[in-house]
């Protein structure tokens, strides 16, 4: 990548839209273009995602949802909800 390129400022300029992204994605019927669209996307979609996420677990009175979520950061794991779920 070119050195003078500021990937802080190309994310403000250019916002990501994951929904948009993934319609644009099942669009397409033919398997290779489908595939050829996902590759492309997953390559401008990296510029968007930090070399490093941080989640913060809150804990509460429940212990067995206090032990999955810490049974969670141990295996590396993350928990991602149904986009349904909105």
């Amino acid at each position: 990548m070119d050195e003078d390129f500021d990937v802080v400022e190309w994310r403000k300029e250019n916002p990501m839209d994951y929904i948009k992204a993934m319609n644009l994605i099942l669009g397409y019927s033919d398997p290779m273009q489908r595939t050829i669209a996902f590759n492309t996307i997953y390559k401008i979609t990296r510029l968007h995602i930090p070399d490093t996420l941080y989640k913060f677990f809150s804990l509460n009175g429940d212990k067995e949802i206090n032990k999955l979520k810490l049974e969670t950061i141990e295996r590396k794991q993350i928990y991602m909800a149904d986009i349904g779920t909105r």
